[in-house]
Formats: structure tokens, C-alpha cells, sequence
């Protein structure tokens, strides 16, 4: 196989995807921010877009500053 053949391959096929739970001694403001920065710079260097996903209760979904009173509750 030429590297062209590989290099086409690589480029459609699926990528991988990471799935992590974060346990609540994690949801510290300053180690959710070092998490999201390293990820960041590695999706940076390597041209790819980063997602972050949320699994919430229910319909819960609060907006705003993570570390004020600022938040809201939609239902």
C-alpha cells in the first residue's frame, strides 16, 4: 500500500473518540480548566475540533460562570 493510499484512508476514516467521566472530587473549578486547556492545545496541535459533551438529570441544564451564583436552571 503507497503512502498515499494510507494517507487517503486515515483522512476518512472515523476518528476516535474519548469518553471520560469526571468523578465529582474533579469538579473543582481550577482542574475542570487545566483538563479543558491540555485538550485543547492537543486538538490544536494535531488540526482537529474538540466537543464537549454533558450528561445532566433530566432536562437540567445550567448556564453561566461555573464558579458563580450566576446560574440558571432550564426545565
Amino acid at each position: 500500500m503507497s503512502a498515499s493510499m494510507i494517507e487517503e484512508e486515515y483522512c476518512t476514516s472515523p476518528k476516535t473518540k474519548l469518553v471520560c467521566t469526571i468523578a465529582l472530587e474533579m469538579c473543582e473549578l481550577d482542574r475542570l480548566e487545566v483538563m479543558v486547556e491540555h485538550a485543547r492545545r492537543l486538538n490544536e496541535e494535531k488540526g482537529h475540533e474538540m466537543v464537549i459533551l454533558l450528561d445532566m438529570k433530566r432536562s437540567e441544564i445550567h448556564k453561566g460562570d461555573l464558579g458563580g451564583e450566576s446560574s440558571t436552571k432550564i426545565e
